[in-house]
């Protein structure tokens, strides 16, 4: 995880036989801000089980590079290493340690724009802003947050724009919804920006909502597909923590179990359609899976990860094969 809100570790991964190749990585780790953790225990070899202490050390960490090459992929000990933090669902950048500078440092930065949000806000929202900004720090995310209304200025919009479009495009936006955030101009300019042209999926934007206004409420949003989440009526904690849980799914399993959960639905979409509101607690005779990919798809309902996890489950305790599919992939 992070010592501190300024600090993001990684654990490399590595075969001992690629020192000097990882130690360059991780210098290049850490001119980008990072704290690289090497790990070499000379009582380790291939023939040794994966060590208690390595196990412990993977588990409370939040962020890994697997560093590749031959030597990596010949090491049982570093293939036992790996498998076990991919089994661990957490947050993992493959890079080529023998391929050019240039090449590596682009694997960088795609393993930064997975790990960093742009939080957009009223003003009004400031405090909530802080909060979900230290909870994401908390948890390995960096953040970008205008707390000091330092781009108000005209003279630094497009630094503004240019940093919001960055983060829709590679990162992530985070956007807190109120009914402050909705009758400011300066909020809904910043959404715009952020769906750009990206057509009607705007996966990389995530709507929170703090006091029950709807992204349907929104006419900017109202040709767009988004991630969303209610968090009307949380805690200021627990709305912190639903959006560290969205980030962290996002970035391990979301993507795939987000398009089984489209081929699902495209296979009942009408029945699925028809459920303009979702009763609860659910009849037997509804299709649970078909509402569980209703929450992870966020199609008129917000998206709730672990909500749509255990209508899976459920489900597939029934013998629905497309529930079981999904939780293989989780």
């Amino acid at each position: 995880m992070k010592e501190n809100d300024n600090e993001i570790w990684v654990f490399l991964s590595h075969s001992h036989k690629d020192y000097e190749k990882v130690s360059f990585l991780r210098n290049l780790l850490e001119k980008e801000g990072y704290r690289p953790i090497m790990f070499y225990l000379k009582c380790l070899d291939d023939n040794s089980e994966i060590d208690n202490l390595i196990k412990r050390e993977i588990d409370c960490r939040a962020y890994f590079i697997l560093c590749d090459s031959l030597n990596s992929r010949l090491s049982k000990w570093v293939q036992e290493e790996e498998n076990y933090i991919k089994s661990k669902g957490r947050i993992y950048e493959i890079i080529n340690i023998e391929a050019d500078t240039n090449q590596i440092q682009a694997a960088i930065s795609r393993f930064q724009h997975r790990t960093s949000a742009f939080i957009s806000y009223s003003r009004l929202d400031n405090k909530m802003a802080k909060i979900i900004e230290h909870a994401l720090n908390v948890n390995g995310y960096t953040t970008f947050v205008d707390m000091n209304n330092n781009f108000l200025e005209s003279s630094l919009v497009s630094t503004l724009e240019n940093t919001i479009t960055k983060h829709s495009n590679e990162g992530f936006v985070i956007f807190l919804l109120s009914q402050r955030s909705f009758v400011s101009q300066w909020c809904m300019k910043e959404l715009q920006i952020a769906l750009g042209d990206r057509g009607a999926n705007a996966s990389s934007i995530l709507i929170v909502s703090l006091d029950g206004t709807k992204p349907h409420d929104v006419p900017e949003l109202k040709d767009f597909t988004v991630r969303w989440i209610d968090a009307t009526g949380c805690g200021q904690k627990e709305c912190a923590n639903k959006i560290v849980r969205f980030l962290d799914f996002y970035n391990t399993s979301y993507r795939r179990v987000y398009n089984l959960c489209w081929e699902l639905s495209k296979l009942d979409y009408n029945k699925v359609e028809e459920l303009q509101e979702i009763p609860y607690p659910l009849p037997d005779n509804i299709n649970k899976t078909m509402v569980a990919c209703r929450y992870i798809l966020g199609l008129s309902v917000p998206t709730d990860i672990d909500y749509a996890i255990s209508l899976f489950k459920e489900a597939a305790k029934q013998g629905d094969e497309g529930a079981a599919r999904i939780l293989d992939i989780i």
